[in-house]
């Protein structure tokens, strides 16, 4: 039987009005060429990151849907790429009153860059891939520095972020440790709380070292609370108090450009030779910081895993009860130059300083201060030209007063140098300067103190006078890497050197290495070690080491071991066997396991010997999230994470890994893939613009909810709860009338998902949601193919017009001004669509009966029938066309040229 799809009449390629979408159209769209409610990609030409908004759209014509919410989300995103309001107004503007499409572009639309004024943006819609590109002139951008902006003050997605680290230590003599150190966030609506802890289970005592309330407002930060020697990094005016102690309950207010949009970070390291593999830890004083297995070689650690300010650093390596090593190291760990040129960052404080440990031996040589504990501070910073940062301040209390005035300067990534003066009302001073060329650095911190010093001096700098100073160079040399320290400390009772080299190159197929460490104190107590040592691997997991050890006396001995390594998903694992000959024989067997988990990280250290030593040691950590959303865990050290949990549509599906990309202040960062199996926690850098896709056109999948882009502060957790649906492909071979290849296609209906073109000759993929219906459309065609041959290599489908199915066709009549002169050479009758083989045939009869000559077109068990519309027919061809209730068609074809070919 006939299947009558009443058509409405096609006039035209070009169509210009702009109305409303009808909402209710059925998925056989009457008019291709009508504006219709669709789901836009909006992105600036030249930005990486893009935006979906709702807007009214045909083939010819772009226009923004008027409702708040969606112009909110557009004129967000575009402020996010710092136009200028003005351009915002105009843009969003334009876009409300409705675009042409591709004005003045010929060829492949995605190639397509209009001309434009500087103070004018210009637009390009690609309807078949639903992208709005806008392009933006010169003067539309915000360029002015003095135009600062902020991101908002109040957070979302707060959280209680615990990282915790447990780590013992135990050896045959009866000595053990257990240190549990939890530092905590806790993201409030304005701001967040930060509690750093640690537990020391042989002294059953609980150490609090810091306990703030930390919040700001565009440019201006505040801090309140308890605060340790290691002061939180605040802004550019830090610098003026390196090795100051302003330990104790405060109140800081000062400028901040934590919020300023747009800001980087950078890292520093320090580097250290391991003799062999061993436990590390890092002290402050009695704080350990951090522990981890080290393997045998030049080692280094992260500023970033250290607090900031200026300090001295322990670091120790532990085998059994030996130390083979023992290092102070001088660190400054403070950003700088963050501050932009011909600006000013300021500080003001107002706080109690801690009381001294009466329990603390060195407290008792001359007794706590007698002065107020209660201070008041206040700094300022300039930065004058891009190489040069100045600054000044002053700290008061009812005994005294200290000034302060400093200058840091630089000459590339190379040179630098630092100068700070401190002096005290009551006579006393402080020096600290540093310099850098090349590989090349120093510095040098004094304190002179009065013979009645008060009670600001002892607060600030402790009980009596101190100099210590440090040179260091590190580099290639003579075909290898190595680094050379100094470091000398003194006071007046007491003084100590300390000298550190180290070396390596490859040689002899396997890597040399070369290190010596000399100390001395002021009672000429000195100790000195060399070791030279040669390893070669065996492939990946053997390799042997023979290394000799000197000391003051001569020779120590000579040590020969084999080690066994091996990496898998459980981490690394080794273990090495070996002998030592001379003042000291044994034989020593040791073991070390480190790795990670999604939830938590581990390391375990263990070493055994022929004279009796043994230990064990050994780490677990990780990062508790909980959230009004859920809680995660992982094994990451962090303020700020998002969890990343696809889930499938399907209760049954394999295993897909789905890759995302991460956005860093609108740069692409990087790319991974998380499981649908499990989720997946990603640290952020809190203070950054962080953006989240999960991309669904690298997997061929479809995914709802799988965005994520907010401004990150410490304290905040999102968990990203996407769902994935897997697509179906089909490889399409698309012609028009003629048997000519398609030059482009698009999808419609929501299980549509992308169309890709894989050849000129209209071939082309369509990604879809199985299960569901969709319709391909080309140029006012409607696409038709046999259903049944889904799922084959390709299927063969041809592009009609005419196959609509709405009300105000054009049907057709004996008229002579049914249609216009000039269309007439592009007129078609279609007469129907036959599912009957016999009925069509019969069709095709009757019309060639009476001198219309047909066009039909096969698909499957389908037959689409057209024939020439003409200007007069006669009485026999009125019959026949009446009975068969024909409609008029207008297309791009020439009828010409279709009805000439039969």
């Amino acid at each position: 039987m006939k299947s009558s799809m009443r058509a409405v009449a096609f006039i035209g390629l070009c169509y210009t009005g702009f109305g409303w979408a009808n909402n209710n159209y059925p998925l056989e769209f009457a008019d291709f060429f009508e504006e219709r409610l669709e789901t836009i990609e909006v992105v600036v030409a030249g930005e990486t990151r893009s935006q979906t908004i709702d807007g009214l759209v045909s083939y010819e014509t772009f226009r923004l849907r008027d409702e708040s919410r969606n112009v909110e989300v557009l004129t967000s995103y575009l402020k996010s790429l710092r136009l200028t309001d003005a351009a915002v107004e105009e843009i969003t503007k334009q876009l409300l009153n409705g675009v042409s499409a591709n004005p003045g572009c010929e060829g492949a639309l995605s190639k397509c860059i209009p001309q434009r004024a500087p103070n004018a943006a210009e637009f390009v819609f690609d309807f078949d891939t639903q992208q709005l590109k806008v392009f933006v002139g010169g003067d539309m951008l915000s360029r002015q520095a003095d135009d600062a902006e902020y991101y908002s003050s109040a957070r979302v997605d707060n959280a209680l972020i615990n990282w915790s680290d447990l780590y013992f230590y135990v050896d045959g003599n009866g000595n053990d440790s257990l240190t549990w150190t939890n530092n905590v966030t806790l993201g409030l609506p304005l701001g967040f709380l930060s509690v750093e802890t640690q537990y020391q289970h042989n002294e059953r005592h609980l150490e609090l070292y810091q306990a703030l309330y930390d919040v700001e407002i565009e440019s201006t930060r505040a801090i309140i609370g308890y605060q340790s020697r290691n002061a939180v990094a605040f802004n550019s005016t830090d610098f003026l108090n390196y090795s100051a102690n302003y330990a104790g309950l405060g109140l800081s207010i000062g400028s901040s450009q934590n919020l300023l949009k747009g800001q980087a970070q950078a890292q520093k390291r320090i580097y250290f030779f391991a003799p062999q593999a061993a436990q590390l830890e890092v002290y402050q004083g009695e704080r350990l910081l951090l522990n981890r297995v080290v393997s045998q070689g030049q080692q280094s650690i992260g500023y970033d895993e250290l607090p900031s300010g200026v300090y001295t650093l322990t670091l120790v390596l532990k085998q059994g009860e030996q130390e083979l090593l023992r290092e102070l190291r001088p660190i400054v760990n403070t950003s700088q130059f963050a501050l932009p040129v011909n600006s000013f960052d300021y500080r003001v404080d107002a706080g109690v300083f801690e009381e001294w440990d009466s329990n603390d031996d060195a407290s008792r040589l001359r007794g706590a201060p007698s002065g107020d504990r209660g201070y008041g501070r206040a700094s300022l910073s300039y930065r004058p030209v891009e190489t040069w940062l100045l600054a000044a301040g002053v700290t008061s209390n009812v005994d005294d007063t200290f000034m302060q005035t400093g200058g840091y300067w630089v000459y590339g990534d190379s040179l630098s140098a630092q100068y700070n003066l401190g002096v005290f009302a009551s006579g006393s001073q402080s020096h600290y300067g540093q310099v850098s060329v090349g590989p090349f650095s120093s510095s040098i911190r004094n304190v002179n103190m009065t013979d009645e010093p008060s009670s600001l001096t002892q607060y600030l700098y402790g009980e009596e006078s101190s100099t210590d100073w440090s040179l260091g160079l590190s580099g290639s040399v003579l075909g290898g890497t190595g680094y050379a320290s100094y470091f000398n400390y003194k006071t007046p009772d007491f003084q100590s050197d300390n000298v550190s080299m180290s070396w390596t190159r490859d040689a002899l197929g396997g890597l040399f290495s070369a290190s010596t460490t000399y100390s001395i104190d002021d009672e000429q107590r000195d100790s000195w070690s060399t070791t030279l040592a040669w390893t070669y691997s065996f492939g990946d997991n053997v390799s042997a080491r023979t290394g000799l050890y000197l000391d003051k006396e001569g020779v120590a001995y000579n040590q020969n071991s084999v080690t066994y390594q091996r990496s898998g998903d459980y981490g690394y694992a080794s273990s090495t066997v070996g002998v030592k000959r001379g003042r000291e024989s044994n034989a020593e067997w040791s073991a070390n396991l480190s790795g990670q988990q999604d939830k938590f990280g581990y390391s375990a250290y263990t070493y055994m010997s022929t004279d009796g030593e043994q230990s064990l040691s050994g780490s677990l950590s990780g990062s508790q999230m909980l959230s009004l959303q859920g809680g995660a865990m992982t094994h990451q050290n962090g303020r700020t994470f998002v969890e990343i949990a696809p889930k499938s549509s399907e209760p049954e599906s394999s295993s897909v890994d789905v890759t995302y990309d991460v956005l860093n202040d609108g740069e692409y960062l990087y790319r991974d893939s998380a499981s649908l199996e499990e989720a997946k926690v990603v640290r952020l850098n809190a203070y950054t613009d962080v953006a989240f896709k999960l991309n669904a056109d690298v997997d061929n999948v479809d995914i709802e909810g799988g965005d994520y882009h907010n401004f990150v502060v410490p304290g905040t957790f999102y968990q990203l709860n996407s769902t994935v649906i897997p697509l179906m492909s089909q490889v399409f071979l698309l012609n028009d009338m003629f048997g000519e290849p398609i030059p482009s296609v698009r999808c419609l209906g929501d299980s549509c998902k992308s169309v890709e073109t894989l050849s000129d000759d209209g071939v082309f993929r369509v990604n879809f949601r199985k299960n569901e219906p969709f319709k391909l459309i080309s140029a006012k065609r409607l696409c038709v193919y046999n259903p049944e041959l889904m799922g084959e290599t390709y299927v063969q489908a041809y592009c009609l017009p005419g196959l609509d199915e709405v009300d105000g066709n054009v049907v057709w009549e004996d008229k002579m001004d049914l249609i216009d002169q000039s269309d007439t050479e592009r007129a078609l009758l279609y007469i129907g669509k036959y599912e009957s083989t016999n009925e069509a045939s019969h069709i095709l009869k009757r019309l060639q009966e009476v001198g219309l000559a047909p066009k039909s077109i096969e698909v499957g068990d389908n037959m689409y029938v057209y024939v020439r519309y003409l200007k007069q027919y006669s009485i026999a061809q009125r019959d026949v066309l009446e009975s068969l209730d024909a409609y008029v068609v207008l297309d791009s074809i020439n009828a010409n040229q279709l009805f000439s070919v039969r």
